[in-house]
């Protein structure tokens, strides 16, 4: 992943998604059941399906931070992401 800002290159980092494809696929399925449960009535359902949402889009963050070199300011203690529970929106 690289950066250019203003045609000024910024940053450059070079990861491997293998790590990130079992929270990927979780997270596709996540999608897939709140796209279900939104079509039957049911809060709690929904709520459900925010948390794990949630827990597995912190889980992600977290090993995006621990692969990303000490000095990258996304290491700090604020959020790397922030998402609304219509997240899973652009996913599929």
């Amino acid at each position: 992943m690289s950066l250019i800002i203003k045609g000024e290159h910024v940053v450059s980092h070079y990861l491997s998604l293998t790590p990130f494809h079992r929270l990927l696929k979780e997270y596709t399925r996540i999608c897939e059941s709140y796209y279900d449960a939104v079509r039957h009535p049911g809060p709690e359902r929904l709520e459900a399906i925010d948390m794990g949402r949630r827990g597995v889009h912190n889980e992600a963050a977290e090993l995006l931070k621990s692969r990303l070199p000490a000095s990258t300011p996304a290491r700090s203690s604020t959020p790397l992401m922030t998402a609304a529970p219509s997240s899973c929106a652009g996913v599929l």
